[in-house]
């Protein structure tokens, strides 16, 4: 049997990798992510030990920023409409579920040392979290493409998170219905 859910995880970073090159072939200036992942978890991890994180300078002195992918949930949604959890007990497995995957991008947060962080450095990151949007975006449009006609999407909100321990993150959601159950 094949896993569907690690089927449309395995997509979801392909068209995440696929928008970072495109994006970054029309836009040599743009900061690219060093890595590339898929996490696991309630929470993204932003620390990798004492010297080293995702988002910041790492010891050899490079640039961190890391792009991801996640599954944040998954839940049968067929009786109630899509994407609501089912909320009606059956006598058979569901017929669709909804897998909430996470888009995201984390950066170095500008910091100050004696002085405070100034306008420009924060210009400087709001213009690099506007880029890394527009390359979330141009993932789950890939990602939703991929699902054709017969399955349903829905693209939540952009959300940023921080500037937490010199970090500072961005995600965008996306619902998709997965057949699994063939049961019934």
């Amino acid at each position: 049997m094949t896993n569907v859910l690690l089927d449309y995880q395995d997509t979801l970073y392909d068209c995440l990798l696929t928008a970072i090159a495109n994006y970054a072939a029309a836009n040599p200036s743009w900061i690219q992510p060093k890595q590339v992942c898929v996490f696991a978890g309630d929470v993204v991890v932003e620390d990798l030990g004492a010297s080293d994180d995702y988002c910041c300078a790492s010891s050899d002195g490079t640039q961190m920023g890391t792009a991801y992918v996640r599954l944040l949930t998954l839940f049968p949604s067929s009786i109630d409409p899509f994407p609501a959890q089912d909320s009606v007990a059956t006598n058979c497995g569901p017929l669709a579920w909804n897998a909430r995957f996470e888009v995201g991008f984390m950066r170095c947060a500008p910091a100050g040392d004696i002085n405070p962080v100034t306008c420009a450095q924060w210009n400087t990151t709001a213009s690099l979290m506007a880029d890394d949007a527009l390359v979330m975006t141009q993932a789950l449009c890939c990602f939703r493409q991929s699902l054709g006609t017969t399955w349903m999407s829905l693209i939540g909100s952009y959300d940023p998170i921080g500037p937490t321990g010199g970090c500072i993150r961005a995600a965008i959601p996306i619902d998709a219905e997965i057949q699994m159950c063939f049961d019934c």
